[in-house]
């Protein structure tokens, strides 16, 4: 059970945040004020001074955390060392970032979709967490229109999907990569014990320096393989839209099949016909397009697809 706060009150959830750019935060903070009206702790990752990042303006704020960390991972590893922090003493967590996306012209958008959805006002927030309560099998909720099939934007991380698989004890299997599905932007609703064998301490040595990537990292192979984690322990993921289902999807196949007639969000990217056709059936196109240079891989991707892939 969730450890009681400072002032005896016993939080819902625990609201992981990791914050890059202290100004998104401070809009972040108003949004979660407005949207939730259950007692709630946060926990807040950060490279930047402690005492420069904003506190939520809520009443029903038990306790508020900021701990610093170097700027390695992404949001990923700072909110893997944050759940190790906290450990056991939790059952329903949100992960939130204050995500940019400046490399897309349609970054701020996106991020402002994806809190909405997750946090979209007083009452629909409680519900998702009653979802949690009860509904034990829930492990995973992705935002409305962000929850996609894995095969179809696994981009350039099989690789690393591969490599940090083995690091958590055992490698994922090409069926459970080609039939799964991931929280596209890497913000969701989780309960803590499906994500229970992603270890910061057995993953920390994977992640790699900061050097601006745009793919390929430790980072974007986690998180391609959050839901992939909560269905290994026997829990299902779902979309914001589909937890009012959730007492009649009770395994991961059968979640596929509604997530997979669910409409995909305006932001994210939707591959071509002919391009998911040659990533689903023709993977020795694919093999040799990964033995080009990356530069070369981008263009042709690029040129292929008419924007960037999802990331």
């Amino acid at each position: 059970m969730m450890a009681e706060g400072g002032n005896g009150v016993r939080p819902a959830f625990v609201l992981f945040v990791h914050v890059f750019y202290p100004d998104i935060w401070t809009e972040m903070a108003a949004h979660v004020a407005a949207t939730v009206r259950v007692p709630f702790r946060v926990v807040i990752t950060t490279p930047h001074d402690p005492q420069k990042i904003d506190v939520v303006p809520s009443d029903f704020l038990v306790s508020q955390a900021v701990r610093q960390v170097e700027n390695r991972g992404r949001d990923v590893l700072p909110f893997l060392l944050a759940l190790e922090a906290e450990g056991e003493g939790f059952e329903i967590g949100l992960k939130l970032h204050t995500k940019h996306s400046p490399h897309r012209a349609d970054g701020g958008a996106w991020r402002r979709s994806i809190i909405r959805s997750l946090l979209p006002s007083a009452p629909e927030t409680a519900a998702i967490v009653d979802a949690f309560d009860h509904q034990p099998h829930l492990g995973l909720v992705a935002p409305r229109g962000l929850l996609l099939p894995l095969r179809d934007r696994l981009n350039d991380n099989r690789g690393s999907i591969r490599r940090v698989g083995r690091a958590t004890g055992k490698a994922f299997t090409r069926r459970e990569i080609r039939q799964g599905y991931f929280p596209a932007g890497s913000m969701f609703w989780f309960r803590r014990d499906a994500l229970k064998d992603l270890s910061a301490q057995r993953l920390f040595s994977e992640f790699e320096a900061e050097a601006a990537q745009l793919d390929a990292t430790a980072a974007h192979a986690l998180e391609r393989m959050f839901a992939l984690a909560a269905e290994r322990r026997g829990y299902v993921a779902l979309p914001v839209d589909l937890i009012d289902a959730a007492g009649t999807l009770r395994t991961a196949g059968e979640a596929h099949e509604a997530v997979a007639n669910q409409p995909i969000s305006e932001h994210a990217w939707q591959p071509p016909r002919l391009v998911l056709f040659v990533l689903r059936w023709v993977p020795f196109a694919h093999q040799a397009l990964l033995r080009l240079p990356r530069p070369v891989r981008h263009f042709i991707r690029n040129l292929i697809m008419g924007k960037p892939p999802q990331t």
